[in-house]
């Protein structure tokens, strides 16, 4: 449970900010409680949302798959990877917000999204681990992965 954790903190950390800045008290962060507990409030968080699907506080599992684009029976395959975890947040977080971003998820991304998780589950720990390290796009998934991530 410790994803809820942080996340309550951040979240609630953010309702009291808000109210200190409502009734024109003083904080010290400038405002970075606020940002951060907006990321989390408003942002995708496959490890959370796992969690509390797993627990029974979420059950609403058809949501979870438009959202996040896999079942959650597989999803925990996906954490074993950073830079899929960040993927598959990505898509949450443009699908759920689609006022924040220049592009919406539309078709090119949900085929690249596509060919990156076919790739993930055909290949091997060391042929993620060498994903994770392209940082010059050099194979079509690393490829598939930017133009997902730089949206």
């Amino acid at each position: 449970m410790k994803p809820l954790h942080e996340i309550a903190i951040g979240i609630r950390g953010r309702f009291f900010e808000n109210y200190c800045k409502l009734i024109g008290k003083r904080s010290d962060d400038d405002g970075a409680t606020i940002r951060l507990g907006n990321l989390m409030a408003h942002n995708g968080d496959l490890w959370t949302d796992i969690v509390l699907l797993k627990h029974g506080y979420l059950t609403d599992t058809g949501t979870f798959y438009d959202l996040y684009g896999i079942a959650i029976e597989n999803a925990e395959q996906y954490t074993k990877s950073e830079i899929m975890i960040k993927m598959i947040n990505k898509r949450a977080t443009m699908l759920a917000n689609p006022h924040r971003f220049f592009g919406q998820w539309d078709k090119n991304l949900q085929s690249d999204f596509d060919h990156v998780l076919c790739y993930f589950d055909k290949a091997s720990t060391e042929n993620w681990e060498q994903l994770g390290q392209d940082t010059e796009g050099s194979t079509p998934e690393r490829q598939a992965w930017l133009r997902i991530n730089w949206v």
